[in-house]
């Protein structure tokens, strides 16, 4: 032994190390749920929610440590540390050590490749700053795959999905879906089915350990939260595959994922797989089509930039016309702009505080946009006449 403190799971044996089967069965638990989830972040989140903490250790000057939630960067060096497989490390080369080896060379070899591919999948995520997380697992309403694309204006990356025929030839028919709606409408509907923990568990006749419910529950409640956060690695595990409707988008999930992010068993009668649908319609705006709810939102409730900036740019150029120190003409001439666009812009100032309020939420009926609102005579002087005109489900309430 150096003098230093031996990895969790052994104690100082003389010249060698003792396995203090306590700690042992924490890091194979670690090893084990580790090559479950795929993800040190998933582990992390799950071992806090689960209540495990390091355990507490007592150094040879009588220092007290541990009693504390794993960090992801404890994690990793657990399961880089070739010392649970027997071996101990000198530079790059690692020998056989005279110690028992806590996790057998197998697992410890699969923990290592998994860490490998994390590696390499991280330097191919960070080249392409925006994953299409449905790559590969969405269809279009005739059953057809989308394949995932993007385009640039300026230096603005927008991503869609689009019908193969589609990318190849623009002439043809087929779907062109804005990726950031589908996969947000996928995210809050998978989200939403691990809200309710008992429902799942009905639903797909699991079968947590009776000492593990809480445990089980906590865990849903990570997973939902991963979701609404677009999690690459949770959504990408749970969703196997969306198909898209007229009317809404059916996802499936295979319960073999869902039992292993949340520890619970499969029983005889669990199906193989679960389906859920989110109840969004496709509307076509200009070449895209967007997603819809029933009352006519967008499908993800997200601020459009243009449309703020416009807010912002409308209420500043209305206070310097009311200042009465510039007309029209002067402002267009000090802003660069035409009289015409100070006109058009401006009338954004005199929308209602409840449309103000949907536009910054991004609550406003789907296909209220900047360029919409920027046409002559589009914005109507009755704040009841902007609400039906631009608010979801405004209008059915009025009918």
């Amino acid at each position: 032994m150096d003098g230093r403190r031996p990895p969790l799971g052994y104690k100082p044996d003389g010249r060698s190390l003792a396995v203090i089967e306590e700690h042992a069965e924490l890091v194979r638990h670690i090893f084990g749920r580790y090559l479950v989830l795929g993800n040190v972040r998933l582990l992390a989140d799950e071992l806090r929610a689960q209540g495990i903490v390091t355990p507490r250790r007592t150094s040879i000057t009588k220092r007290e440590t541990g009693g504390r939630p794993f960090s992801r960067g404890q994690l990793y060096r657990i399961l880089n540390n070739v010392t649970y497989a027997g071996e101990i490390a000198h530079g790059d080369k690692r020998f056989p050590g005279q110690h028992v080896a806590i996790i057998d060379a197998e697992t410890f070899a699969r923990a290592q490749q998994l860490l490998a591919d994390h590696r390499n999948g991280v330097r191919q995520r960070t080249r392409a700053a925006h994953p299409s997380l449905l790559a590969g697992k969405l269809r279009d309403t005739e059953g057809r795959p989308l394949v995932a694309t993007h385009t640039k204006a300026g230096n603005v990356r927008y991503r869609y999905y689009v019908s193969d025929a589609l990318q190849h030839d623009a002439g043809q028919a087929g779907s062109r879906i804005p990726a950031r709606e589908i996969e947000g409408a996928v995210a809050a509907r998978v989200a939403e089915a691990f809200d309710d923990p008992l429902d799942l568990m009905a639903t797909l006749k699991l079968a947590p350990p009776a000492d593990r419910i809480d445990a089980f529950f906590a865990q849903c409640a990570m997973l939902a939260d991963a979701c609404r956060r677009r999690c690459f690695a949770t959504l990408s595990r749970l969703v196997s595959g969306v198909a898209v409707h007229d009317d809404r988008l059916d996802i499936t999930s295979e319960t073999d994922a869902i039992a292993a992010l949340t520890g619970a068993a499969p029983g005889p009668d669990t199906p193989r797989s679960m389906l859920l649908s989110a109840h969004v319609r496709l509307a076509r705006s200009g070449r895209a089509l967007r997603l819809v709810q029933r009352d006519g939102a967008a499908a993800q409730a997200e601020a459009n930039p243009a449309l703020v900036g416009k807010l912002v740019q409308a209420r500043r150029w209305w206070e310097a016309l009311r200042g009465g120190d510039l007309d029209v003409t002067r402002l267009a001439e000090r802003e660069g702009v035409t009289r015409s666009y100070i006109c058009r812009i401006v009338r954004f100032a005199f929308l209602s505080p409840e449309m103000v309020t949907a536009l910054l939420a991004g609550t406003q009926r789907a296909g209220v946009s900047a360029a919409m609102l920027r046409a002559d005579g589009a914005i109507p002087l009755s704040w009841e006449a902007q609400r039906r005109l631009f608010l979801p489900g405004a209008e059915d309430a009025a009918a």
